[in-house]
């Protein structure tokens, strides 16, 4: 009787040790560290490829502004020349903010990643609506009426 509980004892001691394979778990666990890292670079990649997309966006309509301001120099009166270069300055201000959140994007690391990503995207999806507003508030200045001129 001894004997057939020491048996079974074994048996339960040995069916837990071989279930639990410590060393298998460390290669998951290797694994898992390692999609982590990918995940990472693959998102990382990814926003700073969305910014400098917007970065170069804002590029071009700053380019178009500045040619359309060219074309329309002898037109514009002194007062509305300075508005217009205002109006360009704060959409520079915005390509700016822009380029700090591509900055913060190059500096973050995987062990940051996850606290600051929400926090780079927030400012990203802010500067990209400022930008909007900025260029639509150029666009305005010559859609709206002559009083600009």
């Amino acid at each position: 009787m001894k004997l057939l509980k020491l048996l079974s004892m074994g048996v339960i001691v040995s069916s837990i040790l071989f279930a639990c394979e410590p060393a298998q778990k460390s290669e998951d666990h290797d694994d898992a560290d390692d999609i982590t890292m990918a995940d990472f670079e693959r998102e990382r990649d990814e926003l700073k490829a969305e910014i400098k997309a917007e970065i170069d966006e804002v590029d071009a309509k700053i380019d178009k502004f500045q040619e359309r301001r060219k074309s329309d120099a002898e037109e514009l009166s002194d007062e509305a020349e300075d508005r217009y270069e205002d109006l360009i300055d704060n959409l520079k201000d915005k390509r700016e903010e822009l380029k700090e959140e591509l900055n913060d994007v190059e500096k973050s690391t995987e062990s940051n990643w996850d606290n600051t990503k929400a926090d780079i995207k927030k400012g990203f999806n802010e500067a990209k609506s400022a930008v909007g507003k900025a260029a639509q508030e150029v666009e305005d200045f010559f859609e709206g009426d002559n009083d600009n001129v």
